[in-house]
């Protein structure tokens, strides 16, 4: 079985455009304002099983729960995330 997915597949619309909308960045520079944006996106709260985690937990948990699925053979196991 192969499960292909974005990286922020797993998070409801709503958390999805709010992210894209955080990381509108000049890409010409790196200064102060950009990593302020960054960091601002990485501290951002989400729920997962209820519980709310930081997006670089989230992540974690999301990127975990598909090597379990794949493991497993079971979709079922993918923990999604939500505002």
């Amino acid at each position: 079985m192969y499960i292909l997915d974005e990286p922020t597949a797993s998070l409801d619309a709503l958390a999805e455009k709010e992210i894209y909308e955080k990381l509108e960045l000049d890409v010409v520079k790196f200064e102060k304002e950009e990593k302020i944006s960054i960091f601002n996106l990485l501290n951002d709260e989400f729920k997962i099983d209820g519980r709310t985690q930081t997006f670089i937990n989230a992540v974690k948990i999301y990127c975990k729960s598909v090597f379990d699925a794949i493991e497993e053979c079971d979709t079922s196991l993918i923990r999604f995330a939500g505002k």
